[in-house]
């Protein structure tokens, strides 16, 4: 017997993506399923649209909400599935047989499955197998990640301080933290489009605040040595890079120690402005004469 699998979208003036996301979700062939449609108040016609399906297993609540993790956290208290997954409004399954290819294992022993995404933004598929050192610098897409409940109650809900990337604070808990028994199954999941908020913005807070700190203590507790490697100094060329700070960075350390290493990454950074640091060409080849010079 198949687990149920509660599908939460959230949504906020989606009428012109909406109707798709649901008729993907209808088709799945997977009969133990239910999608909640989780609404902040749309003025435009979404609500009108999710009302022609409340009579065919969907779910809607509407009312102001604080953003879209706000509106996901309700998602996970109402639900009423085994299996959590999150889907964008402007999102779809890749196919109808997507959620009974997922569980046609029981998975007892998982707490976390997760997939591939099609990227409209990078137009392949996104991003494979991943572990604790890599998810501390790439995120997974959440519309490629199926959560057991009772993680929601062990790692607690989504942080609300991070308006763009509170789903990626989340991962790093499961993964690194609470080291949830993970699963990758090599399933394209969903078709992710390139206008989700996290790809067209920059949450400073969250990079400053909690992904430097964090990266800081991983580096740390598994030895600086890794900055040997130029692709994983590569990665921290990257967030130092995004983080966009122009004072002292040991302020944004949280009390841990930065090692010199990253402190002369950031120095070298510093004497070039940020447009000639996010051109993809330039920043390339000042990341490896970095890297060459701090060896």
């Amino acid at each position: 017997m198949h687990p149920k699998v509660s599908v939460i979208i959230a949504t906020f003036n989606a009428d012109k993506h909406i109707r798709k996301a649901i008729e993907s979700f209808l088709s799945q062939t997977l009969d133990s399923k239910e999608l909640l449609i989780i609404d902040g108040n749309s003025t435009d016609t979404t609500i009108s649209i999710v009302n022609e399906y409340l009579d065919r297993g969907v779910r809607m609540v509407s009312e102001p909400d604080s953003g879209v993790y706000d509106a996901m956290n309700k998602g996970v208290n109402l639900a009423n599935g085994d299996w959590l997954y999150f889907l964008g409004s402007d999102d779809f399954f890749m196919n109808e047989k997507v959620l009974e290819h997922v569980f046609e294992d029981s998975h007892d022993d998982i707490d976390i499955l997760y997939g591939d995404v099609y990227s409209v933004l990078l137009k392949r598929n996104y991003d494979g197998p991943t572990n604790k050192e890599k998810i501390m610098f790439s995120n997974l897409c959440h519309q490629s990640i199926f959560y057991r409940k009772e993680v929601f109650v062990k790692a607690g809900l989504y942080n609300l301080n991070y308006r763009l990337f509170s789903d990626w604070e989340f991962n790093i808990r499961c993964f690194v933290e609470f080291e949830f028994r993970t699963k990758y199954i090599p399933v394209v999941v969903a078709e992710y489009a390139a206008s989700g908020i996290s790809t067209l913005n920059k949450d400073t807070k969250f990079l400053r605040g909690f992904l430097f700190p964090e990266n800081l203590k991983y580096l740390l507790q598994n030895g600086t040595e890794r900055l040997k490697k130029i692709r994983y100094y590569d990665q921290w060329w990257r967030l130092l890079r995004s983080m966009q700070v122009t004072d002292d960075l040991r302020g944004y350390a949280n009390g841990i120690s930065v090692p010199g290493k990253i402190l002369k990454m950031y120095s070298f950074q510093k004497r070039f402005s940020h447009k000639v640091l996010f051109n993809g060409v330039f920043s390339k080849l000042l990341m490896t004469l970095s890297y060459l010079t701090n060896r």
